[in-house]
């Protein structure tokens, strides 16, 4: 609302009229700005509730659901995960883009992807660790439906494509963010999040497809996963729904850009108040300062 009620006096045509709409009564007094920031406060805490719901909802009814005999507590936990990492991969992708060829370097600093990777590498590992508590349960669990599931997602049917989730969504991030001038940069970050983006696609075809094609017929009622079946690969319009998928998400975001600012600039000009370059022996840091 800030931004909009500061633009509202110099655009011109449709987006003067959508930033009068958006921007309300605007004025920028004491009182809206503290009822911006408790707005803010309770709209992040229920987004943030809404989507690990969401999360849990999607991975319940349409992956364990559709597979005789899965039921797993953990798995939830895994897709929310690979949820956020493809979020926050997808996030400092586009702030590199933004950062390198759109003109932003001076508004999207080299910290923001720092303190990014250090988030990133801790997902990271969390996605390792649920994904070794799934294994190692249904391995030790020995019952014939927690095997022929093993072998089905994992081990056998969709084996190349769990080698490829793997690598990307674990090893290959992880050997980029171990290291401290990489994290350091933008390009590094950036990178490691492009890979998080192909591990969770190669997560939601391992699990999403193979949960669909598990039990066709009245055989999803079945009690237990009797059989494993032959994996099931895409044709071309699998491809072209794929491709076409990621690039309605481009289409809108950069439509978005037209009429909307990228930045949130009242935050980016609060941000810089809060910080200076101070002495410190012989060296110089960027002091920060907190606002509460």
């Amino acid at each position: 609302m800030p931004d909009m009620a500061e633009s509202r006096h110099t655009a011109t045509g449709f987006k003067r009229t959508l930033y009068n709409k958006l921007s309300g009564n605007w004025y920028g007094t004491k009182k809206q700005w503290n009822a911006q920031k408790a707005g803010l406060a309770l709209l992040g805490a229920f987004y943030f509730m809404t989507l690990i719901f969401m999360h849990f909802t999607i991975s319940s009814d349409y992956a364990q659901s559709l597979i005789p005999g899965w039921k797993d507590s953990i798995f939830p936990v895994i897709y929310t995960i690979t949820s956020l990492h493809m979020g926050f991969g997808a996030v400092l992708v586009t702030l590199f883009i933004l950062r390198r060829f759109g003109g932003y370097d001076g508004y999207i600093g080299k910290s923001t992807f720092w303190s990014g990777s250090k988030v990133m590498l801790g997902i990271t590992l969390l996605w390792i660790y649920h994904l070794f508590a799934f294994f190692i349960t249904f391995w030790y669990g020995r019952l014939e439906v927690e095997q022929n599931i093993i072998k089905y997602l994992i081990t056998d049917t969709y084996a190349i494509i769990f080698v490829l989730n793997l690598a990307f969504s674990f090893a290959l991030p992880f050997a980029v963010l171990i290291w401290n001038p990489v994290r350091r940069s933008d390009w590094g970050p950036a990178l490691a999040g492009g890979l998080l983006i192909i591990g969770g696609i190669m997560f939601n075809i391992r699990i999403f497809v193979g949960s669909a094609n598990a039990a066709p017929g009245s055989h999803i009622y079945d009690y237990l996963f009797e059989h494993v079946p032959s994996p099931v690969f895409p044709d071309v319009w699998d491809v072209f729904m794929v491709i076409g998928g990621l690039a309605a998400g481009a289409f809108v975001y950069m439509l978005a850009t037209r009429l909307l600012p990228v930045l949130s600039l009242w935050e980016v000009k609060e941000g810089a108040l809060y910080q200076k370059w101070g002495r410190l022996h012989r060296g110089e840091y960027l002091i920060l300062g907190k606002p509460e």
